[in-house]
């Protein structure tokens, strides 16, 4: 079993000619292959799950502190796994944060897949949703959520490999 890579990525890796307005990537959780549960009972989504919770805390930040959220929408079923287990709502409050008027930007409380996702934008196996992400933190997004200072990409339960990344402004690190 492959274990999660766990970490905030140092400002050193930054470039020093990094333009401004540029996304830094805070935190990433990884891993290979999907066991669904297996014998341990843990799937190694649930560790890459923990390891980008791990890189939030690390950055000094909480799931509250996530401004937009791109979440792989492959299965509205998978989304809605996502956004529990990352800690943005638990099964019984799912009903009161997936509302229309909470996922929708500009106003939303968390804003969701604001580039319209795999289902609208394209299908590329997620690379899209960092794609939005950065666009968000930059403020070029078309459907910007004013202020966005914080972006979760989470790429799982329904794909492997599982991955999620947490990106920043130069504020937040």
């Amino acid at each position: 079993m492959v274990g999660p890579r766990i970490g905030p990525v140092g400002v050193s890796r930054i470039p020093v000619s990094a333009p401004a307005g540029a996304a830094r990537v805070v935190g990433v959780g990884e891993t290979r292959y999907a066991k669904w549960g297996g014998i341990t009972g843990t799937s190694e989504y649930q560790l890459a799950v923990e390891a980008v919770l791990a890189a939030i805390a690390d950055a000094g930040m909480t799931p509250d502190d996530v401004d937009v959220v791109q979440a792989y929408e492959n299965f509205t079923g998978g989304t809605v796994m996502a956004l529990v287990e990352h800690g943005f709502c638990t099964p019984e409050t799912a009903d009161q944060v997936l509302t229309f008027e909470n996922l929708i930007a500009p106003n939303g409380g968390l804003p969701l897949n604001t580039s319209g996702g795999n289902l609208a934008e394209c299908y590329t196996h997620g690379l899209e949703l960092h794609v939005e992400a950065v666009r968000q933190l930059r403020g070029e997004s078309t459907n910007q959520v004013p202020g966005a200072r914080v972006a979760l990409v989470a790429s799982g339960p329904m794909v492997t490999p599982a991955t999620d990344a947490l990106y920043g402004t130069a504020d937040t690190l």
